[in-house]
Parts: structure tokens; sequence; C-alpha cells
């Protein structure tokens, strides 16, 4: 298995032939509609612009993870598209794209299979309401995917241990902070965390090497993923 990271909270998981990506945030669209403080510091890769994914997951409505442009520009009506996301993510995006796209609303505790993948629903709490992170196990490995959230003391047990855990560690918007996010990490008993939310805008970014610094504290091991750095999950878990 493959992963790459888009930026922000995006993603893509590679596996038997299928792509899952999350929450891809692939243009410049809050640049152009915000102002300066949404400037890219990575540029725009083309590649992934030309990516066609079999599944795409949104944890919430914001338009740095549920960026409309990006998705019509990956989902043209070529194949099929399973596309999950939170009540308001589902809401916004359903039925506005080419092709049969099957729209499905998740909320925490949903589960849903395809082929190799599973994907459960779990808790984020953040200013979308109705945001969700995602338990995703494919090839015997799970992945959390936190979701834009602040710290809360009942994740573990509902989300119980991972492989890899991505967690938002920016400490702004509602999301967690370097210290808070590594014990979120050491509590999931994460195999590797991975920080996420660093690196695109330079505002509403932190210093991963911070988040690796505390989780290296609570014995958590990171992997600091270059954005559109494709890596093995096998060799990473090592």
């Amino acid at each position: 298995m493959k992963i790459t990271m888009l930026g922000i909270l995006g993603m893509a998981i590679e596996s038997d032939g299928k792509l899952l990506m999350v929450d891809p945030y692939l243009l410049d669209t809050l640049h152009e509609t915000s102002g300066e403080d949404f400037a890219r510091m990575v540029p725009v890769n083309d590649t992934w612009l030309n990516a066609r994914p079999d599944m795409v997951h949104l944890t919430h409505d914001h338009a740095d993870h549920l960026d409309v442009p990006s998705l019509q520009a990956i989902i043209t009506g070529e194949k099929k598209v399973e596309l999950l996301a939170g009540i308001n993510g589902w809401q916004k995006i359903r039925g506005t794209l080419p092709g049969e796209v099957n729209y499905i609303m998740m909320t925490p505790g949903c589960e849903w299979t395809s082929g190799d993948f599973h994907i459960r629903a779990v808790n984020a709490r953040h200013s979308d309401f109705t945001g969700v992170g995602y338990v995703i196990t494919v090839e015997g490995k799970k992945i959390l995917v936190s979701g834009d959230t602040l710290y809360f003391g009942d994740a573990a047990p509902e989300i119980g241990n991972v492989d890899i855990a991505v967690v938002v560690m920016n400490g702004k918007g509602n999301n967690m902070n370097c210290v808070d996010a590594a014990r979120y990490a050491a509590e999931v008993d994460a195999g590797v965390a991975i920080p996420a939310h660093w690196g695109l805008f330079e505002k509403f970014s932190d210093d991963p090497n911070q988040f690796a610094a505390e989780a290296e504290k609570l014995g958590v091991k990171t992997y600091i993923a270059p954005m559109f750095e494709t890596f093995d999950t096998d060799e990473l878990l090592k």
C-alpha cells in the first residue's frame, strides 16, 4: 500500500489498483476567493489533478477540505465513484458531480465496505459539528484520519489502536495543537503518527518538528511526510 500526503488533511491511499482520496484540496481556490492568507506555499501538482479516484472521503464541509473545483477536476464521469462525507459535506456536494457517483452520508459509527477497504466514521470535535474522522482498514492495516478536531478524552475507546494515525496539529481554527495531537496519537497507540494541516497556508500552519518532539516524549514514532512524496506503508512500519 502506498500513501501520498496532498496538503492540509488531504491524502491518497493506493492499494491493489484502487485509489482512495481524502479531502483533496488540489487547486488554489481559497487564495482566489479569500485572499493572501490562503496563498499556497507549495504549488499545484498537476499529477494529482489528473488522478481518477475510486473513492473520495470528505471529513467536513470547510473549503480547504471540501473544495468543489478540486472535486470537479478529479471526478469527471469516467468511472464510478463512491463519495463518503459527513452530513454538512454530503448536503453540500450531493448531486453536483458528473457521472455515476454514490453519495454516502457518514456519521460516527457508520461503516462502509468497498472491496478490500473497510471504512468506519469516528467522532471529530470541530466547528463543523457534523465533521467526522475515518478509520480505514486495508491490507490488514488500520489508518486513522483524525479529521479537523480538538483533543477529546473519549476518542481512544471509540477508535481503538491503529497502525498509522494522520492527525491535525496546527493549533488554529479549532484544531489540536502539537501537544494535544501527540496525546491523541499516543492514546490510540499509533504505530506511526503523521502530522497534518501544516505547510500549505503559512498563517494556519505550525512546525511539524514540534509535534514530533512532543510525540517522542510519549513514545510515539512519527513520520513528517513531505507533500506529494509517496511512501510505502510496509517500509514505514518496519
